[in-house]
């Protein structure tokens, strides 16, 4: 039963997408704005992990500013809901004039090397976007979560088919091994919290996060370029400016907590240029060892 409610919720959630995909660009991001507005008031308790994530990593900020970015990141999630429209039904030929790219010569020198290229991403709101995008310049394998939803799990599956190479669940490490050493792009995204066997306990904006070593021992294993990507949403609302930082130099370092905190550095620097499109819904800094306070205690 649970099965069936979620493809039923996901198929009506795809059927009103498709209809929004023939709204204009401005309406969709419109709509997406209002519609995050509502969830801000809606979805208490995700409200309740972004205000408690924005208060510890940008605790610099006063409470009125923090509070505005808590909003602004409401609104910033209501936009890549309807983003999905986009990814998913619009043709290459209507989303082409939505975006500017610039750094592709990085990405170019790393697959020169012919050791593939670990284009290193974090969860912004405009991640999917973001996979959409970069495809015009080359196409990468997408690293991802599994859906509980099969019919959505299908779904989406076929239509990233479309602006990717591959797609490969994020606990298939062998098919990553794969792909690089055949001088392939995985992107991949280590940002959120991780417990698994070998996590190491790094930090993330000065607090204490159990995060993924991955990063460096596939490239460890393969020699593979770590090259940060990003994508962010323009401020007058046009469209979207991708970068592709150069590749991290002299990495891995062999230490597994050096590398996790010089790629949280990275990650840090991205997020404080548009701080309210990082995804902040999530618990970044649970199941932390007992030493430490449970931030999230009283949700």
């Amino acid at each position: 039963m649970s099965q069936f409610l979620r493809n039923s919720t996901a198929r009506l959630g795809v059927s009103i997408l498709w209809i929004l995909s023939f709204l204009p660009y401005s309406t969709l991001m419109a709509l997406g704005k209002y519609f995050g507005f509502i969830l801000y008031y809606l979805a208490g308790k995700r409200r309740k992990v972004a205000a408690i994530n924005i208060a510890l990593c940008l605790s610099d900020l006063n409470p009125d500013a923090r509070k505005k970015i808590l909003k602004q990141h409401f609104s910033a999630m209501g936009k890549a809901i309807f983003e999905l429209a986009i990814c998913w039904f619009w043709s290459e030929k209507r989303i082409r004039p939505l975006f500017h790219i610039t750094g592709a010569e990085n990405l170019h020198s790393a697959l020169k090397k012919e050791n593939g290229v670990i284009l290193l991403s974090a969860h912004f709101t405009t991640l999917e976007m973001g996979g959409r995008l970069i495809a015009f310049e080359k196409k990468v394998d997408a690293v991802y979560r599994k859906h509980k939803s099969s019919f959505l799990e299908k779904f989406v599956k076929s239509k990233r088919a479309n602006y990717t190479e591959q797609t490969i669940v994020k606990t298939n490490i062998r098919e990553m091994l794969k792909r690089l050493k055949k001088n392939h792009i995985v992107w991949y995204a280590p940002d959120q919290n991780f417990t698994r066997k070998n996590f190491v306990l790094s930090t993330f904006f000065n607090q204490p996060a159990p995060s993924n070593p991955g990063t460096a021992r596939l490239a460890k294993m393969t020699g593979a370029s770590v090259v940060p990507f990003v994508q962010y949403r323009r401020s007058d609302g046009k469209g979207y400016d991708l970068e592709i930082l150069p590749e991290l130099e002299s990495f891995p370092s062999g230490e597994d907590l050096h590398d996790v905190n010089r790629i949280n550095r990275v990650f840090e620097t991205l997020i404080l240029k548009q701080p309210s499109h990082y995804y902040w819904l999530h618990k970044r800094f649970k199941n932390l060892p007992s030493v430490f306070k449970d931030v999230y205690a009283d949700i």
